[in-house]
């Protein structure tokens, strides 16, 4: 038997019917909605299915970083320390590369790399790149060849920028004691 949506209590107060927990509750239990005419779920059930569900994360650096890590896992076993983490990816993909690829300016489908790959991975070591560039860096066997001049100088030098921005020492001021 379906029950009813809405009904009074005895004072004359309005209850509603909550679909999950199966109880009528006072109309205050229930958020105003504007594409629901009428709640079908209390405050607290909902809150409970909202931290019930997993979440997902769509943040591409995020999603970056645990490329990265797994491309390192793959190519040096489990054993993988990375000293980098996801507020240097933003960092090196925004402000130090601007979204685009360092060797083609494209800014579709792109992917981290390690530069040199006899160095650790650190963010003055990373470069963006489209996927099939990475394909490329990663199989060559001496991928610098792969390069112009102009372009490893401008790459290492803006690894070095990332370098020295990351490297800054903190400067403390302190007012004087009067």
């Amino acid at each position: 038997m379906k029950k009813p949506v809405e009904k009074k209590d005895a004072d004359g107060n309005i209850t509603r019917y909550c679909s999950l927990c199966a109880k009528y509750l006072p109309e205050a239990q229930f958020y105003t909605s504007t594409i629901q005419k009428k709640g079908k779920r209390c405050k607290t059930c909902m809150i409970k299915t909202n931290v019930a569900r997993r979440k997902r994360t769509h943040n591409r650096y995020r999603i970056m970083l645990r490329y990265l890590r797994d491309a390192e896992k793959k190519k040096n076993g489990e054993k993988v320390s990375m000293n980098i983490e996801e507020r240097d990816i933003r960092y090196v993909v925004k402000d130090v590369w601007h979204n685009q690829s360092a060797i083609s300016s494209d800014d579709s489908h792109l992917s981290l790399i390690r530069w040199d790959k006899d160095e650790p991975l650190t963010p003055w070591n990373c470069v963006l790149v489209t996927k099939r560039e990475a394909r490329e860096h990663n199989r060559a066997k001496r991928p610098m060849k792969l390069y112009s001049e102009d372009q490893i100088s401008n790459i290492q030098s803006k690894l070095q920028i990332v370098k020295n921005e990351l490297f800054k020492p903190v400067r403390m001021f302190f007012a004087p004691f009067e």
